[in-house]
């Protein structure tokens, strides 16, 4: 449905840029989700258990996902060939 190239968003993982508690109950059914939200209650709560969480007021991203943070992690070859770009650009 949405996320052009890649069908990212759909029938089982929710898209919600605006998130409410009201709206928990339609995160049982889903394999994955993005939401937006202010609200500091729905980060405490156990059922949620995100994989990484993005602060907007910090500017900062954890991960909390073990899968997540190898996925990540750069490879000897990804970490030269930046090494090599910076070098190109600074110069």
């Amino acid at each position: 449905m949405f996320g052009l190239p890649l069908q990212i968003y759909g029938n089982e993982i929710l898209l919600m840029p605006l998130f409410c508690l009201n709206d928990i109950k339609l995160l049982e059914n889903m394999k994955g989700y993005t939401i937006g939200t202010t609200n500091l209650l729905i980060f405490q709560m156990e059922k949620l258990k995100p994989d990484a969480r993005y602060d907007i007021d910090k500017n900062e991203l954890k991960i909390y996902s073990k899968e997540l943070k190898l996925a990540l992690k750069a490879t000897n070859y990804e970490t030269k060939l930046i090494k090599k770009i910076l070098n190109v650009i600074v110069l």
